[in-house]
């Protein structure tokens, strides 16, 4: 059973996966996932200017991290809320459902809405607290050619 401390606890990764994103610091970002976790975009959107993508590992999650923030010029920010959590098959995992709304800048004008979408979620409590084994972004706007 999710107790209320690990509730706690997974809001923290949420907001820390957020600020290391929108920060460009792929070794933060990559530090919330397992080892061997992934991170799934399963398709892209023109619009926002974000390809699908699948990542497996610490390495590869962080490249993720350092290309968006690049391709981005450091002018993107998130959010992240609405989020469900709730019990998997054990104390040390949980399953999440989390809003997700994806602003830009643009010169100076006002940062506009570029996309939203859905992550889905499964978390392991580990050693280091709990982390993302998998983390799937669900665009609601997908690429005419995906």
């Amino acid at each position: 059973m999710i107790t209320t401390n690990d509730k706690v606890e997974i809001w923290d990764l949420f907001a820390r996966y957020v600020f290391t994103l929108d920060s460009g610091d792929g070794k933060g970002w990559a530090e919330c996932f397992t080892e061997d976790g992934v991170f799934i975009r399963p398709h892209g959107s023109d619009a926002a200017g974000v390809a699908a993508v699948r990542a497996v590992g610490r390495d590869e999650i962080a490249k993720v991290c350092i290309n968006a923030y690049a391709e981005g010029d450091g002018r993107r920010r998130r959010w992240s809320g609405n989020s469900q959590i709730w019990s998997s098959t054990t104390a040390n995992d949980a399953e999440a459902r989390s809003s997700m709304v994806l602003f830009v800048a643009s010169g100076s004008d006002p940062a506009a809405i570029a996309v939203t979408g859905v992550f889905k979620d499964r978390l392991r409590k580990t050693d280091a607290g709990w982390l993302f084994a998998e983390r799937a972004l669900v665009l609601d706007v997908a690429s005419p050619d995906a």
